[in-house]
C-alpha cells in the first residue's frame, strides 16, 4: 500500500515530525484507553521512535458533573470502566485499572501531532471547536482505511452503551458493579457474559486498527525524513 493518500493531506504538508498521537472517545474510560495502550505497547513502537500516544474524552467533565449531582465523588468513581479492565485481562488490566479519565483540553489539541477519534461526531465537534487545528483531526478508522472524507461508517462501537439494557437481578451499585451479598440472577449472569464479550470484540477491532496505524506512521516517519 502506498502513501499517496496521506501525502496529499494538509496534515502531512504541515507536519515536520511525528511525536504524539492523541486518541479521543467519549468518556476516556474504554475505547481511547485501549487505543492508547495498544499503540504504546506495539512491538514497533520503541522508545527510539519517539512516537507516543495519549488519550482523552470529549465528555469527561460532563460525566463528572452528573456524578456530583447525585452525590457521588467522581475522583473515587470515574476511572477506567470496570468491565473494560475485566475484558482486557492480564498486564493490560493492571496498566489501566484505576486510571483517571481526562477531558480533552486546548493544550492537548495544540500539542498533538495527530488527533484520532473513535467516532465521527467527535471528529466533527473537535474540528468546529478548534478550526486552526482541524487539519490534523481524523477518525481512527477513516485515517487507517484512507476514507475519512467519505460517508461510510467511521465509528467504533461503544460497548458501554448497552449497560442501560441490563436485566434485573444484578448488583445494586450501578456505577461499579459488584455483588451485594446476593448471587446474581441467571438472566443477569447471561447478559453480563455477553456484555464482557462485547468489550473484548471492541478491543480486538481497535487493536487491529492501531497496529495498522503504527505501521502507517512509521512509513510516514521515513517519508518525512526523506523530505527534509
Amino acid at each position: 500500500m502506498g502513501l499517496r493518500w496521506y501525502e496529499e493531506l494538509e496534515w502531512y504538508q504541515k507536519t515536520d515530525k511525528l511525536k504524539k498521537v492523541l486518541f479521543v472517545c467519549s468518556g476516556n474510560s474504554t475505547r481511547s484507553v485501549a487505543a492508547e495502550y495498544f499503540f504504546n505497547n506495539n512491538n514497533h513502537t520503541h522508545w527510539w521512535s519517539r512516537l507516543k500516544a495519549i488519550s482523552r474524552g470529549v465528555n469527561v467533565n460532563k460525566f463528572r458533573r452528573n456524578l456530583r449531582k447525585i452525590g457521588l465523588d467522581p475522583d473515587q468513581i470515574y476511572t477506567t470502566e470496570p468491565e473494560a479492565v475485566k475484558a482486557f485481562g492480564g498486564e493490560l488490566a493492571s496498566a489501566i485499572a484505576k486510571r483517571p479519565s481526562k477531558n480533552i483540553t486546548p493544550k492537548d489539541v495544540e500539542n498533538a501531532t495527530i488527533i484520532l477519534t473513535l467516532e465521527r461526531y467527535m471528529r466533527d465537534d473537535l474540528r468546529k471547536a478548534y478550526p486552526l487545528f482541524a487539519y490534523k483531526i481524523f477518525t481512527l478508522r477513516g485515517f487507517v482505511d484512507e476514507k475519512d472524507d467519505t460517508n461510510t461508517n467511521l465509528d467504533f462501537r461503544d460497548p458501554f452503551i448497552d449497560y442501560h439494557k441490563r436485566p434485573a437481578g444484578g448488583p445494586e451499585n450501578e456505577i461499579n458493579p459488584a455483588p451485594k451479598g446476593q448471587p446474581w440472577s441467571r438472566e443477569f449472569q447471561r447478559w453480563y457474559r455477553e456484555y464482557i464479550k462485547d468489550h473484548v470484540k471492541a478491543f480486538e477491532e481497535i487493536q487491529e486498527y492501531v497496529d495498522e496505524l503504527v505501521n502507517i506512521l512509521h512509513r510516514l516517519k521515513g517519508a518525512l525524513r526523506d523530505r527534509e
